[in-house]
């Protein structure tokens, strides 16, 4: 089985994170999103805004990681893909999206509920592939961490 790349790990050890958190708060919180929208919709520049933002973090993701060797490249490279195409679509037509946005809330929270799930378990997954090895080879022998940012006190 092929290893997943350096940059693969690096993306997984952000985005990982960054995913169980918004599922996980999906999951437990769900009545917030709906005000969370209506907040969203509230003014032009806020959807053009976190366009640009996801359309730039997308591109980045993009120009650092356009792989499909395993599993988890695969994962981070269509993460990035995902980032662009809504970006694109908050900056072009964002009064669409967030219409999709309100009717799923409104009328099919266990779908968003679902989607919150799915969203936390990539998330695990991604920060386990992530940080996962080297808690492990940590855990197995005596040396410290090849990452320095989980030796402790030596990095």
């Amino acid at each position: 089985m092929q290893t997943p790349a350096q940059s693969t790990l690096i993306l997984a050890r952000i985005i990982g994170p960054l995913l169980l958190a918004m599922g996980l708060a999906v999951v437990i919180r769900p009545s917030t999103f709906v005000g969370v929208v209506d907040a969203f919709a509230a003014d032009a520049v806020t959807p053009l805004t976190w366009g640009f933002l996801a359309l730039l973090l997308g591109l980045v993701v993009l120009a650092f990681h356009r792989l499909w060797n395993t599993w988890s490249d695969i994962a981070i490279t269509v993460i990035g893909v995902i980032s662009v195409v809504r970006g694109l679509i908050l900056i072009f037509i964002p009064t669409q999206a967030i219409a999709v946005a309100r009717d799923l809330l409104g009328t099919a929270p266990t779908v968003v509920m679902l989607g919150g799930l799915i969203t936390a378990l990539l998330g695990a997954w991604l920060a386990y592939t992530g940080y996962g090895e080297e808690f492990g080879r940590a855990a197995r022998t005596d040396e410290p961490p090849a990452d320095p940012a989980l030796r402790d006190g030596t990095a």
